[in-house]
């Protein structure tokens, strides 16, 4: 289990990230996929793994207010990413909740209708009792939303053929900055799901991109590029920036 000083890593959620605005963009992509699986499923309650960069609990939020989620429980383990949170809000609607715990000591009675786990399985100890410990909390019709980097995006596979990268699955000092510990590939994603017994419903690409960050700042690519990677990405998810996943449980 897990008893690392999450607080270390508060400062790659911040603008001054090298990787702040790529980020966003993927984050948007997966909420996009969340609200419409939200709305068009009827989902009303949902436990959130992990505050970050806030972009998708600003969403839960805003869903909240509009009436299309009427209980949002929170779980984060640094108490500086909840600070900076509650700075920034400084009323938070009833129907939000938020439990200062890491991930493997969450216990509660509830049972939600989803449960939202963006970018968790590559920072955790045990990806596979993170699935099986949280289907726990699940409704038998409810969904789990996951997104996970792809180790296999395109970029990184022409950057080992090019020779910029040792290895498919190697971590960068930017991947240890966030408290990356792996990298998923669609196959092993798909492989630790069956090993939790959950059913995969969906699986999406977010962001299809062939070159590096560095290469794309560089090139200020436009946002109507921007939103063509995106819509690219949906169908090519072994290729993509990352994996976007909604199961649910093997009933």
């Amino acid at each position: 289990m897990s008893t690392c000083n999450l607080d270390a890593f508060s400062e790659s959620y911040k603008e001054t990230f090298f990787y702040y605005d790529e980020n966003l963009i993927i984050l948007n992509q997966y909420i996009k996929l969340m609200s419409d699986a939200i709305t068009s499923n009827n989902l009303k309650s949902i436990l959130e793994l992990g505050i970050g960069h806030s972009i998708v609990t600003n969403a839960l939020i805003r869903l909240s207010k509009e009436g299309k989620l009427t209980n949002v429980e929170i779980i984060e383990g640094s108490n500086e990413v909840i600070n900076q949170f509650k700075n920034k809000h400084e009323v938070l609607p009833a129907s939000i909740s938020i439990f200062h715990s890491f991930f493997e000591y969450y216990e509660s009675e509830k049972k939600f209708d989803a449960i939202e786990m963006s970018f968790v399985l590559e920072h955790v100890d045990d990806p596979l009792f993170i699935l099986n410990h949280f289907k726990n909390y699940l409704n038998h019709y409810g969904k789990i939303f996951i997104a996970v980097p792809n180790a296999e995006s395109l970029h990184r596979r022409i950057g080992v053929a090019a020779g910029i990268l040792e290895k498919i699955d190697a971590l960068s000092t930017f991947d240890l900055q966030l408290g990356h510990k792996r990298y998923f590939t669609l196959s092993s994603l798909l492989e630790i799901l069956r090993e939790a017994d959950l059913r995969v419903e969906i699986v999406s690409g977010l962001m299809l991109k062939p070159i590096t960050t560095a290469q794309m700042n560089k090139l200020k690519f436009s946002p109507d590029i921007i939103e063509g990677m995106n819509k690219v990405a949906l169908e090519f998810p072994a290729l993509s920036n990352a994996i976007y996943i909604r199961a649910s449980l093997n009933n």
